[in-house]
């Protein structure tokens, strides 16, 4: 999505809130101007950069909760593993087969 993004407003609410937690929490009154021009996109780079590095364990087998919290926070779409099924197999088998949370 940051790839072919032209606007910020690309993103939904949630993700530039969570993206922009550093720049509001900053000391330095200037931090906000790092989002003029296309600044956003380093902004929201750096977001997933800390998203992506708060993953526990390898990834290669990831557990429902990761998938779930990685595209709530990067992307905005939350309970991903809801739409995970297959003929003969419900999103809750699916999720329930590996053994791992919701």
């Amino acid at each position: 999505m940051l790839r072919h993004a032209d606007r910020p407003q690309t993103f939904p609410s949630k993700v530039l809130a969570l993206a922009s937690r550093d720049i509001r929490a900053s000391k330095d009154e200037t931090a906000v101007w790092c989002l003029a021009g296309t600044g956003w996109r380093a902004v929201l780079k750096e977001h997933r950069k800390k998203t992506l590095g708060k993953l526990v364990g390898p990834f290669n087998t990831p557990k429902t909760a990761q998938v779930n919290d990685l595209f709530k926070n990067l992307i905005g779409i939350s309970k991903l593993s809801l739409q995970w099924h297959w003929k003969g197999m419900t999103s809750q088998q699916a999720c329930a087969s590996r053994k791992v949370a919701k």
